[in-house]
């Protein structure tokens, strides 16, 4: 099959635009079968304790649809995310309530299942579909659907802990400050935030000049990378990919969180990683 569709690849460069769009759909929906039929079922004894989501869904949190990158990508995150807090003293077997916020299908998550119990893991995403699955793979947590630009479905200052993998890295400007807003609103007072950002390795991969110029005189571009037909992965329009500038994020992210670390590349040696911690007083600028 993958020999099938790497032929229909290479002939769809001489088709007109419209069929190349509508081959380009096909082949997308073929990888899914591909993964199905073919390949997903060596991970099932690896992950029986936690079924597998669908390719689409895999797709949908990292760009894949194969397991292994789905399940090795997830593990080292959850690793990354342990690590930094042992650097500063934090323990996430000692806290009480941690939110996965912008889930998707768990990728991270699943690996936190041995420390439930005296934790209490949370997640909510947009994704209808990410949540449905969620909900029934890990019953461990607590997952539940969130409208964009609508209050999180939670109180003031609930969580220690709140990670948002991958999420600020796609949303304009006017959304990520509404979401930053929202997670100070819902951490508790000096509990910890991690977020990551598309920083210089990944703006050199994927920007042109042009935009390099761009987003170093603003601090953040926005890009526009598929619309309507050309948007495969079945998230909405205003989901596109973000970039940011390290100084950016310590003058805009400061108003609502003060800055631990800034890693470059410390997210899977690609995304950087931020963590935050919310101040003990609240901060007057939200007011």
């Amino acid at each position: 099959m993958t020999i099938f569709v790497n032929i229909l690849r290479q002939s769809s460069k001489s088709l007109p635009a419209p069929m190349r769009q509508q081959l380009k759909y096909v082949l997308f929906q073929a990888s899914f079968l591909r993964e199905s039929l073919f390949n997903d079922w060596r991970w099932r004894r690896v992950t029986e304790d936690i079924p597998l989501p669908p390719p689409k869904l895999r797709h949908r949190v990292h760009g894949a649809a194969d397991a292994q990158s789905f399940l090795t990508i997830g593990r080292e995150t959850a690793q990354t995310l342990k690590k930094a807090l042992k650097l500063n003293h934090q323990d996430i077997s000692t806290f009480e309530d941690v939110l996965d916020f912008g889930c998707g299908c768990a990728r991270v998550l699943r690996w936190f299942k041995d420390y439930s119990g005296p934790t209490h893991f949370y997640g909510c995403d947009i994704d209808e579909e990410a949540i449905s699955y969620s909900q029934q793979a890990l019953p461990f947590a607590c997952f539940q659907v969130t409208k964009p630009l609508a209050p999180l479905p939670y109180p003031d200052e609930k969580f220690d802990l709140v990670s948002g993998i991958s999420v600020l890295t796609h949303l304009n400007e006017d959304h990520q400050f509404f979401y930053l807003k929202e997670l100070h609103r819902i951490t508790k007072p000096g509990g910890t935030v991690f977020l990551s950002t598309n920083g210089d390795y990944v703006q050199h991969l994927y920007l042109s000049s042009d935009e390099l110029g761009e987003l170093k005189r603003n601090g953040i571009l926005f890009k526009r990378s598929s619309q309507g037909p050309f948007k495969l992965d079945g998230l909405p329009e205003f989901y596109q990919d973000t970039f940011h500038m390290r100084e950016y994020i310590l003058d805009k992210w400061s108003k609502f969180f003060k800055i631990l670390l800034i890693s470059e590349r410390g997210l899977n040696n690609h995304q950087d990683l931020v963590m935050l911690q919310k101040p003990e007083k609240s901060n007057n600028l939200l007011n």
